[in-house]
């Protein structure tokens, strides 16, 4: 089951939203601005649970961002100085925060108006853009298309996309979860199937080397409370997924404070950056739910800064290598 409709318009395109309803009473809600999933709600003994920071008026939408729901590209997280390294060139980007280029730079994909299409026999909705040579400075022009689909409880996120010259890529559909439904995420329950994360410098951005979990605060391989840790975020790190984990087994859960959901990710991509929204601004108008913790962001892609150090992981497609990320997300009640 579907409905579809405006929002209104941005630039003369038309910005569309599909409400998706699977058997089991799941809803969601994408749109095509930043081909963004900005509702979901799930069923509980109690109603319906929205589970994720959203809105659907255009002008909230306009209003204030933070990637909130929305698809991020061509390089999700920090690209180190804004350079990207393509054979033996190195490129420079846009650079929208202080000298790194964050989620694709200040007019990334987040930003632009995608088309939607539904497909009724499968309860899905499939989202296209074509992103042109240079634009943000990427070389290349990039046409990608993702689709989501939802089967009851669980939301399936495919995601291709082809250059026709070499450019980096690492999506990720960048939502922020509180299974709450209110509050904040600091009593939610976390575990991460990592054994290490990325180093970071004083700019958040990858050294290029690991650090084990073992002994720290980044250490959730065991479900365990979110918390608070010191000052200011306690959580905002690229988990590496163990390479001996049981794929058959969710890398990442996360559980309300009442124990009345779960939600369970898997993805083909190699780890996960979590952050715990300490950072979200409160008092905007239009966003009362929004606010510091309001809300976990669980984003799968390669590791950041791959683009400017291969070492962490090829993110360099071309003509002849297509992309393609494969993700799904289940929230339901505990098993």
């Amino acid at each position: 089951m579907d409905v579809r409709s405006t929002l209104g318009h941005i630039d003369g395109k038309a910005v569309d939203l599909v409400r998706l309803v699977s058997n089991t009473g799941v809803e969601v809600d994408v749109i095509g601005l930043g081909a963004a999933v900005v509702g979901w709600r799930v069923p509980t003994a109690t109603g319906l649970r929205s589970v994720v920071l959203g809105a659907t008026e255009l002008d909230r939408l306009t209003r204030r961002r933070e990637y909130l729901g929305c698809v991020v590209g061509r390089v999700a997280n920090r690209i180190p100085r804004g350079r990207v390294r393509v054979g033996a060139e190195w490129v420079t980007v846009d650079a929208n925060e202080g000298s790194s280029c964050l989620h694709g730079g200040r007019h990334g994909w987040s930003s632009q108006v995608w088309s939607l299409e539904v497909d009724r026999s499968k309860c899905a909705v499939h989202a296209s853009h074509v992103s042109p040579h240079g634009a943000m400075g990427f070389p290349g022009r990039v046409e990608v298309r993702l689709s989501w689909r939802l089967e009851d409880n669980t939301l399936h996120l495919d995601i291709g996309a082809t250059t026709d010259r070499p450019t980096p890529l690492a999506l990720t559909q960048h939502l922020y979860f509180n299974l709450d439904g209110q509050g904040t995420i600091l009593d939610h329950r976390l575990r991460v199937d990592a054994d290490r994360t990325l180093v970071l410098n004083e700019h958040q951005c990858p050294t290029g080397a690991w650090t084990p979990v073992s002994g720290t605060s980044r250490d959730y391989r065991v479900l365990r409370h979110i918390g608070l840790s010191g000052k200011g975020s306690a959580l905002d790190h690229y988990f590496g997924f163990r390479p001996e984990r049981d794929p058959r087994r969710a890398p990442v859960v996360l559980r309300a404070s009442d124990g009345a959901l779960e939600l369970a990710l898997w993805t083909d991509r190699p780890g996960v950056q979590i952050y715990d929204g300490a950072g979200l601004a409160e008092g905007v108008p239009g966003w009362p739910q929004v606010g510091p913790w309001s809300g976990i962001c669980i984003e799968d892609h390669d590791p950041p800064g791959a683009a400017a150090l291969p070492h962490l992981g090829d993110v360099i497609y071309t003509p002849d290598r297509a992309y393609r990320h494969q993700c799904r997300i289940r929230i339901g009640t505990v098993s």
